[in-house]
């Protein structure tokens, strides 16, 4: 029995314990996942196992496996080396992040100490998989179903000490939330952090009310082993930004601007001299009157300026291990597509990318230098560049590995943005020598390697002209080399299993 049914056995075991199902119910999916042909059809049969414990029910959509295989091939039109001769690779992989998990588990399992993901929930833009839209039930059925066995192999891939981030929306957090609580435990579960994701009150408010947040999940492989980076400021920074004091007690703070250009609504505020100013501000007049009750708003030294909202040092510090994140301390939905508009002169090339300052945040907390980490649902690959970023600032060695679809329906994503995008900001040039965008003009590439993998496809048995597994099946694609064809076909036998699935109606 290979490890991966094992620990679905040892899943549906913790949650037979855990009071999910009657004793009847585990004794036939103990049975159905011991006879399974192979591991994906025991994922399949311990989705069947969902139950009330979690109070989380929905219509499994079940995939259909056949004999093909699906395996790593290295993409050489993609892949490239920086010229600062860096020893450090990162990974992407393009193809039904499905497959890509199944192939990591061959080479990563319990090696990530870091998972974020940022799923497609929203109305269009869940794939031919998964379509859904809010008013129709049965879709969400088609979400739930296509996440189960993700987060089952991610599981699996996290070290001892690893910990999971899920961005989800409002909608549809108690559902994921319940999800995670029958993969990971309810035990596991580390906190619900609240983004602010947008800096001002926007015009869609539904029902008298306006949503201004987001949720990040967070779960652990397993919670005693736990550990969080302290969230300290950095000391240049600190020194720079935090300049002013009033000498009242609450010690260090720094001015933020309270108005946005692009916020449409203004009105008039009045300093302490009486002079008036309309503007589009941030805040309703309401919170913006809690401000100055507060004494958090400054008018400048003569009283008679433009006001700015005081942040203090003590509120700031810490932060990142709290679970409400603000969006002037870790970034803004807009500064995310204000990046992508930086790389490719278009911000209109994803939608609603997250900031890296966000997921910058995520890493600072949860990993350390040297850690691995993993977004499995990469997009445009703001987690490849956030490690970038990281890795520059504090001299760290971390290496990421996206995986991401290459769909016509998706605009050809991989090729198209997330491996330009590394692409650029990795050398300094896009793959056809273009240097001509605003983001290079203000910073230095950060170098490194890029492995670029396509999911390909082989049969199990072989061909009328004599193709096989055996012989398409690259090995050092999974840091492997024989020094014999037989044992290259036992690495393959006892590694391998047919793979490929439709959706049932």
């Amino acid at each position: 029995m290979n490890k991966t049914k094992r620990e679905v056995l040892e899943h549906i075991k913790e949650r037979y314990e855990a009071g999910a199902f009657e004793e009847g119910t585990y004794r036939l999916l103990e049975k159905l996942i011991r006879n399974a042909k192979n591991d994906d059809e025991a994922i399949l049969i311990a989705e069947l196992g969902v139950g009330r414990r979690t109070g989380l029910n929905y219509t499994k959509k079940m995939e259909v496996f056949t004999s093909d295989i699906k395996y790593l091939k290295r993409n050489e039109k993609l892949s490239f080396k920086s010229e600062n001769k860096s020893n450090l690779n990162h990974k992407l992989i393009i193809g039904d992040n499905y497959f890509a998990l199944k192939n990591l588990l061959l080479t990563h399992r319990n090696k990530i100490d870091a998972i974020y993901i940022d799923p497609p929930y929203g109305s269009d833009s869940m794939g031919q998989f998964a379509k859904t839209n809010y008013q129709n039930n049965i879709t969400r059925d088609n979400l739930l179903s296509m996440l189960y066995p993700r987060f089952m192999l991610a599981k699996q891939l996290l070290s001892e000490n690893g910990v999971v981030f899920c961005s989800i929306d409002d909608r549809n957090m108690a559902y994921i939330k319940c999800l995670f609580d029958d993969i990971f435990g309810e035990n596991q579960f580390v906190s619900d952090i609240i983004w602010q994701s947008k800096y001002t009150i926007s015009n869609d408010k539904k029902n008298g009310m306006t949503t201004q947040t987001e949720h990040i999940l967070c779960y652990a492989k397993k919670i005693e082993n736990l550990y969080f980076n302290p969230a300290e400021l950095k000391e240049e920074y600190v020194k720079k930004s935090y300049r002013y004091d009033d000498n009242d007690g609450r010690g260090l703070y720094r001015l933020v601007q309270l108005y946005k250009k692009k916020n449409p609504k203004s009105f008039t505020v009045v300093s302490p001299t009486g002079k008036e100013w309309t503007m589009p501000w941030n805040y309703t007049p309401e919170t913006f009157a809690e401000l100055e009750t507060e004494n958090k708003v400054y008018w400048g030294k003569d009283g008679n300026s433009c006001p700015q909202k005081k942040v203090y040092l003590a509120d700031s510090e810490g932060m990142g291990n709290r679970n409400l994140w603000l969006g002037e301390d870790v970034g803004y939905q807009q500064d995310g597509g204000d990046m992508v508009e930086s790389i490719f002169s278009d911000r209109n090339v994803f939608d609603y990318p997250k900031p890296v300052s966000l997921i910058k945040k995520i890493l600072e907390i949860s990993s350390n230098k040297n850690s691995i980490v993993l977004d499995f649902f990469a997009g445009s690959g703001t987690m490849g560049q956030a490690v970038l970023e990281l890795n520059k600032e504090d001299g760290g060695a971390r290496q990421f590995i996206l995986c991401t679809n290459n769909e016509a329906e998706d605009g050809y994503i991989a090729e198209n943005v997330t491996s330009k995008r590394l692409k650029r900001v990795m050398t300094g040039s896009c793959y056809d020598g273009n240097t001509d965008f605003e983001w290079i003009k203000k910073n230095e590439p950060y170098g490194d390697n890029l492995e670029v993998f396509d999911i390909a496809e082989v049969s199990a048995n072989i061909s009328d002209g004599g193709i096989s597994p055996f012989n398409v099946i690259d090995e050092t694609c999974y840091d492997k080399k024989f020094d014999n064809i037989q044992e290259k076909i036992d690495w393959i036998c006892n590694n391998f299993q047919g793979l490929t699935k439709k959706l049932e109606d």
